[in-house]
This record gives structure tokens, C-alpha cells and sequence, in this order.
């Protein structure tokens, strides 16, 4: 039952409108998972999950290389206006700390990542033993995160924003330069 709620919140973010989505787990190890989700319109999602007790944290990237985190809780009911403020720390030191905003769905907030809070985070993320979440607005408690298996499973993001997501070039393919030169 916990992987068909955790499937039914990942598609449900993924998906602003009703189009549907191919999704695929990359690696898992433990609680944690990386995937790759193809949208019918052609926008692709690289991500980590983990969903566990009720409880869930997706850190994701898309093709515009915007980075997301959500936090869902099967027991909020969480208002379309609500702010909230939320601090991520790794093993001692904060890394981010972001405002957050309610999603489509009630139990589920997001916040934005800027690329140098979403380096931090998954450097952090990847190397770190334990993950503290802190919200600092209304009475949720911390979450304790352990993070063991996520030096692998960050890889596998990385391999899937490598070659998923590859960066746009303004120039067409006629005007590429061979990939070696003999000078």
C-alpha cells in the first residue's frame, strides 16, 4: 500500500494537467529511489524519492534545469495560499534553507532550489549519514532522514540529468565540430 500512495503522490506532482506520464526507477536502494519520467508532451523529470511512514521527500530537476523538493505527509491538509519555511541539515550544518508553498495536492509543499542551494543540497545529500528537516513555521515536528544509500543513488540522478536532460545549444546540428580533432 505505502509504494501505491508513494506512486499516486509521484505522478500526481509530476503532472500539472491530465496528460500522462512513463515513468521509470533508475536505482533503489533501501527507502530511496532515482527515476526518470517522461510526460506525453515530451518534459522530462530527473528525481530522488523516498517515501516511508506516511512521509515523503522527492528532490527533482527538470529539462529547464529547475530544481524542486517536495515534502508530503499523508496527514496535512495543507492550504492553496499556505507559506511555510523549511531547513534541510546534514549531518550537523544546515545546507538550505527555502520558503516553501502548497502543491495541487493537500498533503504535499514545494520549494524551489536555486542551482547553487540544489548543488549544496545533493553534495550534501550524497555524502551525509543523516538528513534533519526542520520546519520552521507551524507545529510539524523535525524528520530524522538517515541517509544511507544515497551516494548511489545520487549517481544515478546524476547519470539521468547527464543523459536525459542534456543541456540545448544554439546552433543546429549541421554546425557541431567533430567530437576529437588531430590537432
Amino acid at each position: 500500500m505505502r509504494m501505491f500512495t508513494a506512486c499516486c503522490l509521484l505522478l500526481g506532482v509530476m503532472l500539472a494537467a491530465p496528460a500522462q506520464a512513463a515513468s521509470n526507477v533508475l536505482a533503489r536502494v533501501g527507502q530511496w529511489e532515482a527515476y526518470h519520467t517522461v510526460a506525453n508532451d515530451g518534459g522530462q523529470i530527473c528525481g530522488i524519492l523516498q517515501f516511508n511512514n506516511g512521509l515523503g521527500l522527492l528532490i527533482k530537476m527538470n529539462q529547464a534545469r529547475q530544481a524542486f523538493v517536495h515534502l508530503s505527509n499523508d496527514g496535512w491538509v495543507v492550504p492553496k495560499n499556505a507559506r511555510m519555511e523549511v531547513s534541510f541539515v546534514v549531518d550537523g550544518a544546515q545546507v538550505a534553507r527555502l520558503p516553501f508553498t502548497a502543491t495541487n495536492l493537500p498533503s504535499m509543499i514545494e520549494g524551489n532550489l536555486a542551482p547553487e542551494q540544489a548543488a549544496m543540497l545533493l553534495d550534501r545529500f550524497a555524502l551525509g549519514r543523516q538528513m534533519t528537516i526542520h520546519f520552521l513555521t507551524g507545529d510539524e515536528g523535525a524528520w530524522n532522514v538517515p541517509l544511507r544509500g544515497t551516494y548511489q543513488i545520487a549517481q544515478a540522478f546524476f547519470r539521468c540529468l547527464s543523459t536525459s536532460l542534456r543541456s540545448r545549444q544554439p546552433f543546429g546540428a549541421s554546425a557541431q565540430q567533430p567530437q576529437s580533432q588531430p590537432f
